[in-house]
C-alpha cells in the first residue's frame, strides 16, 4: 500500500568527542512489508541551504497513519537516506517529533519519503554530529563544602542540591553542555545561570573530554587554556553571558538566581539534534515567585542555540543578551523581516581573536532592544506564557570559520531570512 503526504514544517537553524562516534538510523525492509509517507518540502529562498532540521510532529502523524511504528522507520530524500532521529522535548521519555536534516537548492522542491514497518535492525550508520550531557562527581571528599578528588560521570538528570554553589566542583565545566561539529555552549548550573562558550578548532564532538581531569574548581582548569581542540573562550562575569535567561522587572536585568529548586535533565543527546530540560521551580524575583521550563537545543551543522521557555506566571516579562566587551559596538537589525537581532564583533575572545555573538527573537516578541553597563539587551513579551529565541557565537579560530565583521554580518542576515521564510512543507 501506498500513501502519500504533504507536509509543511518550518526550517529550524540551530542548530563526539575527539572519537568519531557512529549510530544507526535504519530497519530492514527487505522481509517486512512497509507503508510510505511523503512529505513535500520547498525552500522560499532564492539560495541554497544547509543542514535544514525539518521537525514532524509523532501525534499528528498517528492520528492519520496509526499503524505507524516510531521505533522503526527511515528517512529518504530522493534515493539517499538522510540521517533521522526522535527527539522528546518535555522529558517524558516519549518521542514526540521525528526529525531528519535535509540540504536545499535555490527554491528547490523536494520529496522527503518517512518509510516504516513492524521490525527495525541496524543497517546503516551515521555520524553522531550533535551532544548533549551533563557530569557529576563521584568517589568524592567533601571538603568544607567542597567536592574534592572523585570522577565524573555522566548522568542524564540531577535535581540540583539545595547547598550546592559556584566553584564547588560538583559538576564538570560547573554545569551542562550542548554542541555541534561547529561551537559547543555550557551553562552555569548554580546561581549565576548564565551561559558560556567553548570555542572549537575541529570539527569533531569533543564535550567528553572537557574538563575530565579537573577535579578543582579554581580558574586555572585546563579548558581555560588552548587545547588541541580549542578552549574557553568567553568572559562571562555579571553580564548577561550570550543569551542566558533573565527577567525584565524594575527596568532591569533580573537573573534566574533563587529558586526552590532546579532540575536539569538531557532529553535528548541524538545524531542530528540534542537538548537539555531545566524547571526552574518556584524562581523568586522581586515579591514574586514563578516556574521556567526552558529547552535548550542545537542540532547538525549548526552554530545556533535555540531557547524555548515557558513561564507560569503570564505578567512576567524576559530577558536575553550578549556581553559587552572593549571595543566592540553593537551591530543592529536593519531588515525588515519578521526576525531580527542584536550582535557584536571584534576582539572579545578570551585569547583576543575575533568572535561575533548574536541574539535572534521575534519582532513580535520585542519589547525594546536597549542596554546597561553589561550587556546589550532585549527584553521579549512571551506569548501564552511562551516565547523563542537563538543565540549563536562564531570564533575565527573555527575551522573555516568567520573571519571579519563583514561575514559575519552575512551571516547572521542569512540566518534571519531563513528564519522568516522557513522551509515550506504540506499535506497532499
Amino acid at each position: 500500500m501506498r500513501i502519500k503526504v504533504k507536509i509543511i514544517l518550518t526550517s529550524l537553524l540551530f542548530l563526539t568527542s575527539l572519537h568519531s562516534s557512529q549510530y544507526f538510523i535504519a530497519m530492514d525492509l527487505g522481509t517486512t512489508p512497509s507503508s510510505k509517507i511523503y512529505l513535500e518540502a520547498h525552500n522560499q529562498l532564492n539560495r541554497p541551504v544547509k543542514d535544514v532540521l525539518i521537525s514532524i510532529p509523532i501525534e499528528t502523524l498517528l492520528k492519520k497513519y496509526p499503524d505507524f511504528n516510531v521505533n522503526a522507520f527511515i528517512v529518504f530524500d530522493g534515493e539517499k537516506e538522510i540521517p533521522s532521529q526522535t527527539e522528546d522535548t518535555n522529558g517524558d521519555a516519549t518521542a514526540d517529533n521525528i526529525l531528519a536534516l535535509v540540504d536545499f537548492l535555490d527554491g528547490e522542491t523536494k520529496t522527503i519519503l518517512i518509510e516504516y514497518g513492524k521490525t527495525a535492525v541496524i543497517k546503516k550508520k551515521f555520524k553522531k554530529r550533535t551532544h548533549a550531557e551533563l557530569s557529576i562527581k563521584t568517589d568524592y571528599v567533601l571538603e568544607n563544602g567542597y567536592y574534592t578528588q572523585g570522577k565524573f560521570e555522566s548522568i542524564e538528570k540531577s535535581i540540583v542540591p539545595a547547598n550546592h554553589f559556584a566553584h564547588d566542583a560538583l559538576y564538570k565545566y560547573e554545569g551542562p553542555g550542548w554542541e555541534s561539529e561547529k561551537v559547543a555552549y555550557r551553562y552555569y548550573l548554580d546561581s549565576r545561570n548564565r551561559n558560556d562558550i567553548f570555542g572549537k578548532k575541529c570539527s569533531d564532538l569533543i564535550l567528553n573530554i572537557v574538563g575530565k581531569d579537573d577535579l578543582i574548581s579554581d580558574g586555572n582548569e585546563s579548558y581555560t587554556q588552548m587545547c588541541d581542540w580549542g578552549m574557553d573562550i568567553f568572559k562571562v562575569g555579571e553580564s548577561l553571558g550570550i543569551g542566558s535567561i533573565a527577567i525584565w522587572k524594575d527596568d532591569r536585568v533580573n537573573t534566574i538566581s533563587n529558586t526552590e529548586s532546579t532540575t536539569c535533565k538531557i532529553t535528548n543527546d541524538g545524531l542530528i539534534k540534542s537538548n537539555i530540560l531545566t524547571k526552574y521551580q518556584n524562581t523568586k524575583v522581586g515579591n514574586t515567585s514563578f516556574d521556567i521550563l526552558s529547552l535548550i537545543s542545537i542540532h547538525a551543522g549548526s552554530r545556533l542555540t535555540r531557547v524555548d521557555l515557558t513561564i507560569s506566571d503570564s505578567l512576567q516579562v524576559f530577558c536575553t543578551g550578549i556581553a559587552k566587551h572593549l571595543g566592540c559596538s553593537l551591530i543592529a537589525d536593519n531588515k525588515n523581516l519578521r526576525w531580527g537581532y542584536i550582535a557584536s564583533y571584534g576582539k572579545q575572545s578570551l585569547d583576543g581573536s575575533n568572535l561575533g555573538l548574536a541574539i535572534f527573537y521575534k519582532k513580535s516578541d520585542l519589547i525594546k532592544n536597549t542596554e546597561d553597563d553589561l550587556s546589550f539587551i532585549s527584553v521579549l513579551k512571551p506569548t501564552g506564557r511562551k516565547l523563542t529565541y537563538y543565540f549563536t557565537a562564531a570564533w575565527e579560530k573555527e575551522m573555516n570559520g568567520i573571519r571579519s565583521q563583514e561575514e559575519f554580518v552575512k551571516y547572521i542576515d542569512n540566518i534571519i531570512s531563513e528564519l522568516s521564510f522557513p522551509i515550506k512543507i504540506k499535506l497532499l
